[in-house]
C-alpha cells in the first residue's frame, strides 16, 4: 500500500488516500531490487547462499499467494 497525498500549496495536507500497489508497480519495485544486486551475479563472482535465496525471493514475489494485495518482501 501507498498513501497518495494532496497539499495545498501552502504545503497544508488536504488529503490522503491509501492505494492498493497495482502488479505492474509491485513487479517494477521488484526488477529494481533485483537490478541493485545484478552486479553480484556477474561471473567473476561468488555469491553467498543468503544473496542467491534473496535474489530467488525476488524472483518468486509473483507467484505469492496474495499478489499484488499482499507480499512479503
Amino acid at each position: 500500500m501507498r498513501k497518495d497525498q494532496i497539499f495545498s500549496k501552502a504545503g497544508v495536507l488536504l488529503s490522503e488516500t491509501i492505494v492498493e500497489f497495482t502488479a505492474d508497480e509491485i513487479r517494477a519495485e521488484r526488477n529494481k531490487l533485483l537490478a541493485d544486486t545484478d552486479y553480484l551475479a556477474l561471473s567473476d563472482n561468488t555469491m553467498t547462499s543468503d544473496m542467491q535465496s534473496y535474489r530467488q525471493a525476488l524472483r518468486d514475489v509473483t507467484g505469492q499467494a496474495g499478489f499484488p494485495y499482499s507480499i512479503t518482501w
